[in-house]
């Protein structure tokens, strides 16, 4: 039995260890949103070409968003996903490819979003804008049918 015990041991410990070495690195934050008291955040191992792609997403993103004149629309969102890029350049720069990566990823859904609230209040505007027509219309129209009613030319 004991000769068992000793390789037995060493096994489990030559087991947990290599379990230990694979799981990917977590960290435990409070998340107020969530309702819950911790949730798990996976930190993301990104390389150069990673970090290439999100920039060039990024840079997709932002160039919707000035179509959409999201810098005048959604100011807030907008100097926001310009500073998570300039941060991102800078992290690029040093060659920290994972913040890079993540960064220009935040970039990219803070311009996305700006573009969301510029393309909302344009389709307000423009609703806005037909039914004032639609009034102007209904106006014009009620006030030559007052002329006709009345007899008088205008």
């Amino acid at each position: 039995m004991r000769k068992l015990l000793f390789p037995i041991l060493i096994t489990l410990i030559l087991l947990i260890s290599f379990s230990c070495a694979t799981t990917p690195e977590e960290t435990i934050s409070p998340d107020p949103e969530s309702g819950r008291s911790e949730t798990p955040v996976v930190t993301v191992k990104a390389g150069k070409t990673e970090a290439e792609d999100a920039k060039k997403l990024a840079g997709t993103s932002q160039e919707k968003a000035v179509e959409l004149k999201a810098p005048k629309a959604a100011p807030d969102e907008y100097i926001k996903a310009m500073e998570y890029y300039e941060h991102a350049d800078d992290a690029f720069a040093d060659e920290n490819y994972s913040d890079a990566f993540e960064l220009y990823s935040l970039a990219s859904e803070k311009f996305d979003e700006s573009a969301d609230i510029a393309l909302k209040k344009r389709e307000e505007a423009l609703a806005a804008m037909k039914a004032a027509d639609d009034a102007i219309s209904k106006t014009e129209k009620n006030s030559e049918d007052a002329l006709e009613e009345t007899g008088g030319d205008e």
